[in-house]
């Protein structure tokens, strides 16, 4: 739980608005232990990659957040916050906020990361969140849902049906890093590798 002792030495109270699926019993007590909410997902059963299983569980925990009408902030344990994203976000203008994927060297119709995301709760969102989970069976072949998630957000917003926005590189350190505070300037996270 690198992410919660980050937040604590940066002075960030999250404990309260935090919920986090974990997927084995180690897990699950490491959660339990820093008295953070925590959710029961059954994974994917077969052979199916740890990349995928976490794919899947991230969709499932974001739409049964959507539809109990909460935004969620979506984003892997290797964050570090360095402020507090939520009043940015929530700011921000788009129905769905993405990092920036540029990195990655794909063609997608959106170069936004789904690993790091704000999700505003209402029914567009809703309806892209559950357009995604119809198509996993592509999702778990592959085992990376960027294509997929960044292929239906780009065709909502040819449509007009969905504001997506990409957020500024500037507010994120590249591969784990962790500015000292008086070298963060703008970063608001660290994204690890």
């Amino acid at each position: 739980l690198r992410w919660l002792n980050q937040c604590d030495r940066n002075g960030l109270s999250v404990r309260q608005r935090c919920l986090v699926a974990a997927l084995d019993e180690v897990s699950a007590e490491a959660v339990d232990a820093s008295r953070l909410r925590r959710i029961a997902l059954e994974p994917p059963g077969g052979s199916v990659s740890p990349e995928a299983t976490a794919s899947f569980v991230r969709a499932l925990l974001l739409l049964e957040c959507l539809e109990n009408d909460v935004d969620v902030l979506l984003q892997p344990a290797a964050v570090v916050w360095r402020q507090d994203p939520i009043p940015w976000l929530e700011q921000g203008r788009g129905d769905v906020q993405l990092s920036s994927d540029k990195g990655s060297g794909r063609a997608f119709p959106i170069f936004g990361n789904p690993r790091f995301c704000f999700v505003r709760a209402h029914r567009r969102c809703r309806a892209a969140r559950e357009t995604i989970l119809g198509n996993f069976a592509w999702l778990l072949d592959r085992g990376d849902e960027r294509p997929l998630v960044n292929r239906v957000l780009g065709h909502l917003v040819a449509h007009n049906l969905l504001d997506v926005r990409v957020l500024p590189e500037a507010c994120f350190a590249p591969g784990g890093e962790v500015p000292q505070r008086g070298d963060a300037g703008s970063i608001i996270v660290s994204i690890g590798s």
